[in-house]
């Protein structure tokens, strides 16, 4: 999640939107919701991708991640919040976990098998340009701009790549040349559908725990 540019520090959009921001909500939110729901993302990835392809996995995920942006902009109007706060949380945790599942098989794929891990780096690099570089300006776009705005911003930010994506979907550069199509759906495992039960009772119990 950190290579979004809409990700600025949490708790400051949080102080913005709060009289009396709770730091202690904060961290429920981030490190508790947002862990698991991370963990729920990630392992829902690769039965994703069996049912849909790569190419259909890559664009429903990135559609999602790019849309959970405009739930931080409705979590900058909701003002002190902290059940709301959690939810966009989790569900941009979840669409990051996912994706990056998605996103790391099929750079994965393209790299030739003889140099996986030179292309691979090289690839992985590539990818965080935009945490490194454009991200820093974040403070100053949302100071500039106000909240709402700044994460609107972000969310049509991620258009261009969306575009870019469908093209190379449409002239099969998605890495179907270079696995075995999965393009067939297929059942999921009995162990995958166990594993994702569990963590969503986790995140469950970890809610219930924290308002109950």
């Amino acid at each position: 999640k950190e290579s979004k540019l809409g990700n600025s520090p949490l708790r400051n959009l949080f102080a913005c939107c709060s009289s009396s921001p709770c730091d202690e909500d904060v961290v429920f939110a981030n490190k508790v919701v947002g862990f698991w729901a991370l963990i729920l993302g990630t392992a829902l990835g690769p039965p994703l991708l069996k049912m849909l392809g790569m190419a259909k996995a890559l664009f429903a995920t990135g559609l999602f991640m790019m849309l959970t942006n405009i739930a931080f902009a409705g979590l900058a109007t909701a003002g002190d919040n902290v059940a709301v706060l959690a939810g966009v949380v989790g569900l941009e945790n979840f669409a990051s976990g996912a994706g990056l599942a998605v996103f790391t098989t099929y750079i994965s794929g393209i790299c030739n098998v003889r140099f996986s891990g030179t292309h691979y780096a090289l690839l992985s690099s590539l990818a965080v340009i935009g945490r490194t570089f454009v991200a820093a300006s974040g403070g100053y776009v949302a100071t500039e701009v106000g909240w709402v705005w700044f994460f609107l911003i972000t969310t049509a930010a991620a258009l261009p790549g969306m575009a870019l994506l469908y093209i190379l979907w449409q002239r099969g550069y998605t890495g179907e040349a270079v696995r075995p199509s999965t393009e067939r759906k297929q059942s999921i495992p009995v162990w995958q559908m166990v594993t994702l039960c569990v963590l969503i009772a986790a995140v469950l119990a970890s809610i219930a725990w924290r308002y109950v």
